[in-house]
């Protein structure tokens, strides 16, 4: 028993030491590097054979991790693939770093215990760091499941109080963002406005200051909507609207 304790032990460690090699290796630009030391580290943390309590924050880790690597493969958020450097990524992040990253989400799915919310907000984060990559490389109907898969288990979860994580915002925003690139303008709208109501409400932003600047990220958003034909003066009041805020507690 000891010596397989050991053993476990010695995986898990070396897999945190992946995870930090990944980072060093993102902030030398040796992009696909650091994907494959996120990838490997996500299956030794599995293969510790350790607490949930223990694996799941540190598998949640490496999928961070991912996210933030193929951001800096887009070049960054202000104009994501708009150079031919960072255009050469997308086949790679389409074939190999998005399907190990649902791969991974899977790893920690199956470690959940399902009374701990604690675990399943991993989880949800983990979607997250998916429906984003896939809006960055223009996979809108995979980043729709994946937006509404995470949005129905957070109300399932948290019911009214899914509003209190920023990561519900984060998700209505994203797929107001999605839905006013597809010209579905009322759709945009109703999530965005979701999604502002949603981030003022939340309660686990590092600081205000964060908080108020993602809320006029979004209220941007909204802005675009009103230098187009959508009629969303009229929609703003109308009976599905407060149907919609009122399902998540946003009225």
């Amino acid at each position: 028993m000891a010596l397989h304790y050991k053993r476990d032990s010695q995986c898990f460690e070396n897999g945190k030491n992946l995870v930090k090699k990944a980072a060093a290796f993102r902030e030398k630009n040796m992009l696909e590097e650091a994907v494959l030391y996120a990838d490997v580290a996500s299956v030794l943390f599995e293969e510790s054979n350790l607490s949930s309590e223990m694996v799941l924050p540190h598998l949640e880790i490496c999928m961070a991790e991912m996210k933030e690597t193929v951001l800096a493969m887009a070049g960054g958020r202000s104009n994501p693939f708009g150079t031919d450097d960072s255009i050469r990524y997308i086949p790679a992040i389409k074939n190999y770093t998005l399907p190990q990253m649902r791969l991974g989400s899977e790893k920690l799915k199956r470690h959940l215990r399902p009374t701990f919310t604690d675990e399943t907000l991993l989880y949800i984060w983990c979607l997250h760091y998916i429906e984003y990559c896939e809006g960055l490389v223009g996979e809108m109907e995979n980043q729709k499941k994946t937006l509404k898969k995470a949005i129905c288990l957070m109300t399932t979860t948290f019911s009214q109080d899914a509003c209190k994580h920023r990561v519900f915002g984060y998700f209505h925003h994203n797929l107001g963002v999605m839905y006013f690139k597809k010209n579905k303008l009322l759709k945009s709208f109703e999530r965005l406005t979701i999604a502002v109501k949603a981030k003022s409400k939340a309660t686990d932003y590092p600081n205000n200051t964060e908080k108020y600047s993602d809320i006029t990220r979004t209220q941007t958003e909204l802005q675009k909507l009103e230098r187009t034909t959508c009629p969303f003066h009229e929609y703003k009041d109308s009976k599905a609207m407060r149907q919609s805020l009122e399902a998540y507690g946003l009225l």
